[in-house]
């Protein structure tokens, strides 16, 4: 796997991770709409980005984080600053779909954008992975956006090998495209 260290050391105040709680569904979902909205929104219209209405989003983090093999085959880790309030998010489990020798997903990862540039991003990365590689998974990948050159080099970056590009499930006319690393 590429070089997923942080690229400085802990800072005063650096916000701390921990695993979700069953009852912080709410919360959780409530960030990930709010950034992923402002993360996507530059490289995909809202009407693709919220296809899924909020309570059907939140009623899956929900699923997420009360499922019984919460904690041994699936993570939601959340990223907090010094107020509690939540800065970053990572979510990982088996794959969605069969893409063969990747068998691990990250789900979600997103981090508040006044955080990124600090190491953060690949933290919560590798969080991801390193839960995935413990739960047995050899493989490991993510989707994001075709056309987020921003999202895409970050992935490169940190050693992501680009291995599927296709048209979204519900929105053709867009891509999203997969990262893969060996754990």
């Amino acid at each position: 796997m590429g070089d997923l260290r942080p690229t400085s050391g802990p800072e005063a105040g650096a916000p701390r991770l921990r695993p979700a709680r069953p009852d912080e569904a709410e919360r959780v979902a409530r960030f990930h709409w709010e950034t992923r909205l402002a993360a996507l929104s530059a490289v995909w219209p809202v009407e693709v980005i919220t296809h899924r209405p909020f309570e059907e989003r939140l009623a899956g983090w929900r699923a997420l984080v009360g499922a019984p093999d919460f904690g041994a085959a699936r993570t939601v880790e959340i990223l907090e600053d010094d107020a509690g309030a939540i800065a970053g998010v990572v979510s990982a489990g088996p794959g969605r779909e069969d893409l063969g020798p990747w068998t691990g997903q990250v789900y979600q990862l997103y981090l508040r954008e006044d955080l990124r540039g600090r190491g953060l991003g690949r933290r919560l990365l590798r969080v991801g992975f390193d839960f995935l590689a413990r739960a047995g998974h050899g493989r490991g990948y993510l989707w994001t956006p075709g056309a987020n050159p921003a999202s895409r080099g970050f992935y490169e970056h940190c050693g992501g090998e680009l291995f599927r590009e296709e048209p979204l499930p519900r929105h053709p006319a867009f891509t999203r495209v997969a990262y893969g690393w060996t754990l």
